[in-house]
C-alpha cells in the first residue's frame, strides 16, 4: 500500500464487516439509524483548496475542505499520496486544524479541516488521498473521502 498504510487496510477489512448498518430486521418498524446502502457512501465536501487543476507557489500553502452533511469529525486524517504525486513525502509535521460549522436552519454540524505545508520538492505536482474507511458513530454508515482530495501543481 502507499506509504505503509497496509496494516490501516487491513484494520478496516477485519472491522467493516462488524460496522454494517443496523436495522433490527422487522420490516415495520426500526429502531436506531438506517443506512441508505450498505455500500461506503462518499462524502460530499465543499471549500477544497487548493483547487483541483491549479498551480501554486510552494511556500506555506494552507489546505482546506470542509464535509457536507457529516455531523461527525473525523478523528484524524491518514493522507496518502498517489501513484502522479512528484512534490516529496508527506512532511511529518501535517496535523490538521479542525473548525465546526453550523448548518443554515441548526440542521447540523459540519467540519472544516485545515493543514499548511511546504512541499520538499518543486516544481512538482501534489496528488493526495485520504484512503482511510470510516463509520460514523451515530448511523454505523461507512464513508470515504473522494479521490484524489487535493490535486494541483507546485512552482517554486
Amino acid at each position: 500500500m502507499v506509504n505503509g498504510t497496509w496494516w490501516r487496510w487491513a484494520l478496516v477489512a477485519l472491522l467493516v464487516p462488524l460496522a454494517g448498518c443496523s436495522t433490527d430486521g422487522d420490516d415495520d418498524e426500526q429502531t436506531g439509524p438506517v443506512c441508505p446502502t450498505t455500500d461506503a457512501m462518499t462524502v460530499t465536501l465543499t471549500n477544497v483548496s487548493p483547487a483541483a487543476g491549479g498551480s501554486v507557489t510552494n511556500s506555506m500553502i494552507v489546505h482546506t475542505f470542509q464535509t457536507v452533511d457529516l455531523d461527525a469529525r473525523l478523528p484524524s486524517l491518514q493522507l496518502a499520496t498517489l501513484p502522479t504525486h512528484t512534490a516529496g513525502a508527506i512532511p511529518q509535521s501535517v496535523a490538521p486544524t479542525v473548525t465546526q460549522v453550523a448548518r443554515p436552519g441548526g440542521s447540523g454540524t459540519d467540519f472544516l479541516y485545515s493543514f499548511t505545508v511546504t512541499w520538499p520538492t518543486a516544481p512538482g505536482h501534489v496528488a493526495l488521498a485520504e484512503p482511510a474507511l470510516y463509520v460514523d458513530p451515530t448511523t454505523n454508515c461507512k464513508f470515504q473521502f473522494p479521490s484524489p482530495l487535493f490535486d494541483y501543481d507546485v512552482t517554486p
